[in-house]
């Protein structure tokens, strides 16, 4: 499905078998205010951790206040563990309800769009598909909100003034380009995005999940563009991760069965990617990228989930073809989400 960019200049590399704490040494985040969406969710919690440990202020945002706050426990006493005095504050936030986002905005260096909500094929209160949402409208809302705050951080030489939007390897394959051309026997792409946002029952939940990732990584492209030289954003994939994994799932990607090739990561080894591209320095001439597994659909895969992730990740690559080589279906995406969500900024 991809290519790497043609990055000679790319200075960092890793493997699926990398931990979020191998890749921090030697960074001081002292002074940064880093937000992470889900923050108290599996990946997000490693995100936070690693991050905390190079003294940043972290700030989780979360669905539920009660899960954020015993996150902050549970990270804290972790950090006091090793003699680190973790900095954490919360901030309660609904993606899937526009008012709720707007108020949760306020002050930081680096946003991290990390929750997502799957399966979630039903009506939110702003009646749109809670999946599109919270997986992406809500967090390109939420970006808006805090980019002036983003901006005036890398423009006074502070160092930070970044986005990472996490997507997932699901957003690209054949079952989605299917759909996406067979979608363009509506009139115009609004109206495609509009029936998917509004219509519950007009895709698969796991197309939706799909659909939203694959907007958002078009967000973050058009995102850099415009705002090259204020802002740097990134999308990534963390791949596959589950825990604990059962002996049966391990044979099964020995074997390269459903969904487990290679074995699936630890949400440590998941959250790698997020952290490298939140904390590594001289990367903003990447800004716009999206950064992969080397990730493949198996050829003739009876389900859509089907793929394999080969070394080397944390690597950019290039979107596929099929999406307009012009970046013009980039530009729509871009201007339709920022139309729907600019009512509310």
């Amino acid at each position: 499905l991809f290519r790497t960019i043609d990055a000679q200049d790319w200075p960092y590399s890793c493997l699926a078998a990398t931990n979020a704490s191998d890749i921090i040494d030697g960074i001081d985040a002292t002074g940064k205010v880093i937000v992470i969406t889900g923050g108290d969710g599996n990946i997000g919690k490693h995100i936070a951790i690693n991050t905390a440990r190079v003294n940043a202020t972290i700030v989780l945002a979360c669905h539920n206040a009660t899960k954020c706050e015993n996150a902050v426990i549970g990270l804290q006493s972790e950090l006091q563990a090793e003699g680190i005095v973790g900095n954490f504050d919360t901030v309660k936030i609904d993606l899937a309800n526009f008012s709720d986002v707007k108020n949760a905005a306020s002050n930081n260096d680096v946003l991290i769009n990390n929750a997502a909500c799957s399966s979630c094929n039903y009506l939110s209160p702003d009646n749109l598909v809670v999946d599109m949402q919270t997986n992406h409208y809500g967090h390109a809302l939420f970006t808006n909100l805090l980019l002036p705050q983003i901006i005036n951080d890398q423009t006074s030489g502070g160092g930070g003034g970044r986005i990472i939007n996490v997507a997932s390897a699901s957003a690209y394959g054949p079952f989605l380009e299917t759909d996406f051309r067979t979608s363009l026997k509506y009139d115009s792409l609004e109206e495609i995005l509009d029936v998917w946002s509004r219509n519950a029952s007009a895709l698969s939940s796991v197309m939706y999940y799909s659909v939203s990732k694959f907007l958002i990584i078009h967000y973050t492209t058009e995102l850099a563009k415009r705002y090259e030289g204020q802002v740097s954003a990134f999308s990534t994939s963390p791949g596959l991760a589950r825990e604990p994994v059962t002996p049966e799932e391990v044979i099964m990607c020995i074997g390269g069965g459903f969904m487990f090739s290679p074995c699936p990561m630890s949400y440590e080894q998941a959250a790698t990617i997020e952290v490298l591209a939140t904390l590594m320095p001289n990367i903003e001439s990447f800004s716009g990228s999206y950064l992969d597994f080397d990730t493949n659909i198996y050829p003739n895969a009876p389900s859509p989930l089907e793929y394999t992730q080969q070394d080397p990740s944390c690597v950019p690559r290039t979107l596929p073809g099929w999406l307009g080589n012009d970046g013009t279906n980039v530009i729509w995406t871009y201007d339709i989400v920022q139309d729907l969500i600019t009512p509310y900024m």
